[in-house]
């Protein structure tokens, strides 16, 4: 029962799921909070932020009518001037008659949009404009006397006063100047509207709201939206409560299982885990900031009663404009898990102080100190001087605002010249690793210890590149030795295999000396194979084995050698599956084909578990053609994969009756010349075996040139 729950509660899915629900519980108790702050900041609907932005967007559609939509020509007359701004703007390439037409569309569109707003759209506000140079108003009320007016409307509760771009009274909080587009209600489209412009001042714009709203408009809507939002506050607090026990269930069960799978308790660390604590507390505090600016921004821009929704049935997000919030809510909340994780997984590790990126330094110090007296002298003064230097600029602000600047200074050039000498050690170590061993470091600075870094690197280089000559001298005497060996042995061998023919063209009488003949052809053979594949792979290994490649078919060779192998498969009482072979078209050359895909069959039919199924695949796949064998070994395979394309490298170390180990490494030169792979896979008794070579220019042409034509595939 343990077990199943370790399976299950440490299971990567699980987990996964349990962050998500955590950014869900997160996302509603933080816009629960944000509401509830919203609505606790503002207890009278004419003194919140969404009223104040309405009432100066209408006044704002007034300022246009009256100062740039009063006259009939706006409508049928259009400067050069504003034609070329309007080409500028529209990007194309308009002519002047599709700018003038633009123009005029775009005022008669925005013209409608005004009479809207001001009109059709409005029950509840009073508003009057006037042009003071030539006497023209526009009003929605009835006029008898314009003073009479002004002052009805200047006396209500809400009222705006303005001129032609800047509202110059408005009654909340100071009388500071605004202008009409506080909240971007001109569309960005309409480059016509909200211009400053001399005789602005000629202008006034009154606008007033009925002190007892009427139903129909966005007033008297905002201004029942906002009773239910103060009757929902109990709500909205029972909700970011409930997801707040939620957030805090969830994060108790993440980290009981971070850092734990379901295969291992062993707690395990991520890239994250080994960046010293300090630097992912600076991350923590610059993420924190940056989503908090990040909500308080968007927040301001779209307004939480733009996200929550509020009716008498309970409290809805808006799902478009809280996907924003949402993924500023998911960035500060998975930096805050993976600071919180990083600190739990190095407590049950017992690594806190070793995270510590100042205990780390100190204990580096602590351990070299012998051994690097220099550093050692050099951290200090550069410590002991900043703290100098600092103090000193807290005592003179002038001169010790030089100090520290030529210091830092000082301290900047060193430190370049640092990372530039660091670069040029870690480029030639890149460049040795590489193989190009010699390559000899060169620094510019003459700073010891990196100059005795260079040093050593270069000396390892020599070394190594010492040691690679040896080494590839050794292997290639090795291999002209095998060559030699086979080609002296080869001689006698024929001779020999030879004299055995004859004594088996004879009659010989004596079944005993039959018998020994028949062995002896046996043996002879099998010596001759080996002292072939000996000499083949020396060939391989010393580069002498070519390839002639040509375009042939991978599946029809692959067919071939099944059928010549067939009666030995069946002897051997395996089951051959080739359901999944295609047809493939390869550019190989065929002799080295056939000997890798028969050596493949006759392992199979030496070393797979009688009474099992074997499977032969043929596919292509990313530009190679591939052959794959899978079959169950009769033996254990304790041997690493790589180890048997190694040469007289054998599966089953404890046989010596037959194979001396070389044709899985001939196998891997064959498909290594030809621009191909062989790869081994080894999952407990499953042997796996997958050869590619690569595809023929136009295999495809090729395939239905020879299905409906039969023409002979060729090479290409």
């Amino acid at each position: 029962m343990d077990t199943w729950w370790k399976k299950v509660a440490y299971h990567s899915g699980l987990k996964k799921l349990i962050v998500i629900l955590m950014f869900i519980a997160g996302f509603v108790m933080s816009i629960s909070a944000i509401g509830i702050w919203r609505i606790a900041g503002e207890t009278n609907y004419f003194e919140s932020h969404a009223f104040t932005n309405l009432f100066i967007s209408k006044a704002g559609y007034l300022r246009d009518w009256i100062v740039r939509y009063d006259e009939s020509k706006i409508f049928t007359e259009v400067t050069p001037e504003e034609i070329n701004e309007y080409i500028k703007k529209d990007g194309r390439n308009l002519t002047v008659s599709e700018a003038t037409e633009g123009i005029i569309t775009d005022r008669k569109n925005y013209y409608s949009t005004i009479q809207n707003e001001l009109g059709a759209m409005n029950k509840n506000i009073d508003y009057l404009a006037i042009d003071h140079t030539s006497g023209r108003y526009v009003t929605n009320i009835q006029i008898d006397d314009i003073d009479e007016t002004i002052n009805d409307l200047t006396s209500r509760s809400n009222y705006l006063i303005g001129n032609g771009y800047y509202i110059l009274n408005f009654q909340y909080g100071s009388d500071s100047i605004e202008d009409y587009n506080i909240e971007g209600y001109i569309h960005a489209e309409n480059y016509y509207t909200g211009e400053k412009f001399e005789g602005q001042d000629n202008y006034r714009v009154y606008l007033a709201l009925k002190e007892e709203l009427e139903p129909g408009d966005e007033f008297y809507a905002g201004y029942k939206a906002f009773e239910v939002n103060q009757l929902k506050q109990t709500q909205l607090s029972n909700i970011g409560i409930g997801a707040f026990i939620v957030w805090l269930i969830l994060l108790i069960y993440w980290l009981t299982v971070v850092g734990k799978d379901e295969k291992s308790e062993e707690i395990k660390l991520n890239a994250f885990d080994y960046i010293p604590f300090e630097i992912q507390m600076i991350i923590g505090i610059i993420s924190a900031f940056t989503s908090i600016i990040l909500i308080d921004t968007y927040e301001w821009m779209v307004g939480v009663e733009n996200i929550l929704s509020y009716s008498s049935k309970g409290i809805y997000y808006s799902i478009g404009n809280a996907i924003p919030l949402f993924m500023i809510i998911v960035f500060g909340m998975g930096v805050f898990l993976l600071l919180i994780s990083s600190l739990v997984k190095h407590f049950r590790r017992k690594s806190l102080l070793e995270n510590i990126g100042i205990y780390k330094i100190f204990k580096s110090l602590y351990y070299n100190m012998d051994s690097k007296p220099k550093m050692l002298m050099l951290l200090g003064a550069v410590i002991s001087i900043n703290i100098i230097v600092d103090i000193f600029l807290i005592n003179v602000s002038i001169v010790g605002l030089l100090a520290v600047f030529t210091w830092k200074f000082l301290c900047g050039i060193l430190v370049i010249r640092v990372i530039l000498d660091y670069r040029t050690i870690l480029k030639g170590a890149q460049t040795i690793t590489n193989g190009k061993l010699d390559k000899k470091i060169e620094l510019k600075s003459n700073l010891s210890l990196l100059k005795d870094m260079a040093e050593t690197i270069n000396s390892m280089g020599t070394g190594l590149e010492k040691a690679v000559g040896e080494s590839i001298k050794s292997e290639r005497l090795k291999t002209e030795l095998i060559t030699n060996v086979s080609h002296d042995l080869k001689t006698p061998l024929t001779s020999i295999i030879s004299y055995i023919d004859l004594l088996k063209g004879e009659t010989i009488e004596n079944k005993t000396a039959v018998e020994y003949i028949g062995i002896l052809d046996e043996r002879s053979n099998r010596l001759k194979q080996l002292v072939e594949d000996l000499v083949e792979a020396s060939k391989a290994v010393t580069g002498n084995l070519k390839a002639n490649p040509e375009v042939l078919r991978l599946d029809e060779l692959v067919g071939q050698a099944m059928g010549e192998y067939s009666d030995r498969i069946e002897a051997s009482a395996l089951t051959l599956i080739s359901d999944k072979i295609g047809e493939v078209s390869v550019l190989a050359d065929g002799r080295h084909m056939w000997r890798i895909i028969e050596n493949l069959l006759s392992n199979v039919c030496k070393y797979a578990m009688p009474q099992t199924r074997v499977y032969v695949e043929v596919y292509e796949e990313k530009g190679y053609g591939y052959c794959t064998v899978k079959n169950i070994s009769k033996d254990p395979l304790n041997i690493d994969p790589n180890e048997l394309t190694q040469r007289f490298v054998r599966g089953d170390a404890s046989r010596t009756t037959e194979g001396a180990g070389l044709g899985l490494a001939i196998a891997e030169s064959l498909a290594t010349i030809q621009e191909g792979q062989l790869a081994i896979s080894i999952d407990g008794d499953l042997f796996k075996v997958t050869v590619k070579v690569p595809l023929a220019p136009k295999a495809s042409a090729i395939l239905a040139k020879d299905e409906n034509e039969g023409v002979k595939i060729e090479n290409k």
